[in-house]
């Protein structure tokens, strides 16, 4: 925020100084003009001094202006929404969409573009001149809401299937990383996506993986270890055995945790899923 100001005020200073600078080279050649007219006795009215002056300030700078629009005419002369398009292309193309594919999707998305408009973004990515830098550091010199929206859309595409592949998000950080927007950031849009019902495959890997390690522990669990998970003695019934079951089962049932972070549902579940296995080992070990 800071940073934000300290730029903002910087700028501003820039501005007065250059306006300031305009005046003063103004004054000065009018100076300088007016000396030598009257140096070399020279008939000149006021108002053609001031056109002198004014010439000599301003022809220079409205050739630095011409040569500035001259070298980044792409840039200034760039609609943000079409660059925004032309990334969203990239994404689908680097996700191996068809031709089609890729033009009915972007349709979708940006429901106020035609097919032509489509078509000619489309065509001028796919042509040999288009230089991805060149979309990428625009947006990136964008505000931190265009950048937002833009990691938004990716987002949108990748979850059409309601499933977040590895691939999809490698790209989606990768893009991100082009567009200077920080990880953590790209965490919180994704958990929206999340709460929406967005699923993750390197998430459902995991829980997976730790089935199986649960599953390979509950093999080769023994009964003493049963017995301290769910906190009863060797000589407990049947009935106070499902009676303590049924406390523990509860107190750790994942959904009492939803609103919890997703640390504390992930201890949640994996104590759940022990105390699963140990009710089973007691109830094979005494044959209830």
């Amino acid at each position: 925020m800071k940073n934000k100001k300290l730029k903002k005020f910087l700028k501003n200073v820039l501005i007065y100084l250059i306006i300031y600078s305009i005046i003063a080279f103004f004054v000065f050649f009018k100076i300088i003009i007016d000396n030598i007219i009257e140096k070399y006795n020279i008939h000149v009215n006021e108002k053609d001094t001031v056109i002198i002056a004014l010439s000599v300030v301003f022809i220079p700078l409205l050739f630095i202006l011409i040569f500035y629009f001259i070298k980044n005419r792409k840039t200034i002369f760039t609609n943000t929404e079409d660059e925004i398009v032309k990334i969203t292309c990239l994404f689908l193309e680097e996700l191996k969409y068809s031709p089609d594919e890729t033009k009915n999707t972007l349709l979708k998305t940006f429901p106020k573009y035609s097919v032509s408009k489509i078509s000619k973004l489309y065509n001028r990515i796919k042509s040999k001149k288009y230089n991805s830098n060149i979309s990428f550091l625009y947006i990136q010199n964008k505000t931190h809401k265009t950048r937002l929206y833009l990691t938004y859309i990716l987002l949108k595409i990748a979850g059409i299937d309601t499933v977040l592949t590895i691939e999809e998000e490698t790209i989606i950080l990768n893009f991100i990383r082009k567009l200077k927007i920080q990880k953590n950031i790209f965490e919180k849009i994704k958990q929206s996506f999340v709460k929406k019902g967005l699923k993750e495959e390197r998430k459902i890997l995991e829980e997976q993986n730790r089935q199986k390690l649960i599953n390979q522990f509950s093999k080769f669990m023994l009964p003493y270890e049963a017995y301290r998970i769910m906190g009863v003695s060797p000589s407990v019934t049947k009935i106070q055995l499902k009676k303590v079951y049924r406390t523990l089962a509860k107190k750790y049932h994942p959904d009492k945790y939803v609103e919890k972070s997703e640390t504390d549902i992930q201890k949640a579940e994996e104590k759940f899923q022990e105390i699963k296995e140990a009710y089973d080992v007691i109830k094979k070990s005494k044959k209830f």
